[in-house]
């Protein structure tokens, strides 16, 4: 007997869901602290992270608050804090 699933599965439309801010906020903050972890020994460096961390925080924020929140926009996230963070690491 199949398995009826009674939830949509959501579309993707690039359309819409890739070019956001949000999405951009995610990319800048992600570029912004890996370029700091290079040179976490630093004060400028621990800056950079701090502030791509912070910026980070805020893309969710901004994407609830102006309605483009999106199941690609939450991957993007997910994905860029786990690099992010496997980076600042090493």
């Amino acid at each position: 007997m199949p398995i009826k699933c009674r939830e949509k599965i959501p579309r993707f439309n690039p359309r819409t869901d890739i070019p956001t801010i949000p999405n951009a906020m995610s990319i800048a903050g992600a570029v912004l602290a890996w370029c700091g972890a290079k040179r976490i020994d630093t004060t400028a460096g621990i800056a950079q992270v701090a502030a791509g961390r912070f910026i980070d925080v805020l893309d969710g924020i901004v994407a609830r608050k102006t309605g483009q929140t999106s199941d690609f926009g939450a991957l993007l996230d997910a994905g860029l804090d786990k690099a992010v963070t496997a980076i600042i690491l090493l």
